[in-house]
């Protein structure tokens, strides 16, 4: 009897934690690839102020997000977001790429100076899942081209987020136009192991870092607070990952 109610538990936590979209039409990039976002281009979820739009262009798809609370600001640079991607309409993690991989998982965190790095400091390689570029698994997200992403609180403590992916680094992106794509965003997750186990995972440091605080100094309703911005204790279980599943996704045509 109690295994069956901590079953029910578990399913119960992850369907409050599942959102999904069916029909979702892409915005037309242009070509400024750093271009500010109009507000009513983002899409907005039922609760953890997680708002994000999808664009694009004739060379590259966009992730971008504004996340205006505290918490989820946390969870996504100590846990990691994972963008899934199919382009046969179904709903499955096969694909996708994951940044910020999470400074939870981005080893000890500390500067060659021994000063310790923060969790938004730590937000800058990205994990690919299910493929690599030319056998490489990861990348730093600071690129002037190709695949890239950027992380960064604006003036008003909102943390803003943007994921830039070349179709020519993604092959199956290349003859998705006219086609629905399943697009699902993740938070919160574990990241996959790459083939042949945890050594050498991550990158710059072995082991899971202990916690580190958030956004340092400034000011803003979305400001992490010094306890780490609203993730629960270590004795406490971790909440189910969030995942936001947007199905029938179409790209944009050129304008």
């Amino acid at each position: 009897m109690k295994m069956r109610t901590l079953l029910l538990i578990i399913i119960s936590g992850l369907a409050l934690n599942a959102e999904a979209q069916k029909g979702y039409q892409f915005r037309w990039q242009g070509d400024k690839s750093d271009r500010e976002i109009p507000g009513d281009w983002y899409t907005t979820t039922k609760k953890g102020g997680i708002n994000y739009c999808f664009s694009n262009d004739n060379t590259c798809l966009f992730l971008h997000m504004k996340i205006t609370e505290s918490a989820e600001q946390a969870r996504i640079l100590k846990t990691g977001l994972t963008l899934w991607i199919d382009t046969e309409g179904k709903s499955r993690k096969k694909t996708g790429i994951r940044f910020p991989i999470g400074s939870d998982y981005s080893g000890p965190g500390r500067r060659a100076t021994g000063t310790q790095q923060t969790p938004l400091s730590m937000a800058n390689t990205i994990q690919l899942v299910g493929f690599d570029l030319g056998g490489r698994g990861r990348v730093s997200s600071d690129n002037a081209d190709g695949l890239r992403g950027k992380v960064y609180y604006d003036n008003d403590g909102n943390l803003i987020y943007s994921l830039v992916i070349p179709f020519d680094s993604f092959a199956e992106l290349k003859n998705a136009a006219g086609k629905p794509l399943t697009l699902g965003i993740e938070i919160g997750a574990p990241p996959q192991m790459p083939a042949g186990g945890p050594q050498g995972f991550p990158q710059g440091g072995g082991g899971m870092a202990p916690p580190s605080g958030g956004r340092p100094g400034g000011g803003g309703r979305g400001m992490a607070p010094p306890s780490g911005g609203g993730m629960q204790p270590s004795s406490q279980p971790a909440p189910a990952p969030v995942m936001i599943w947007i199905k029938e996704a179409r790209l944009a045509d050129a304008k």
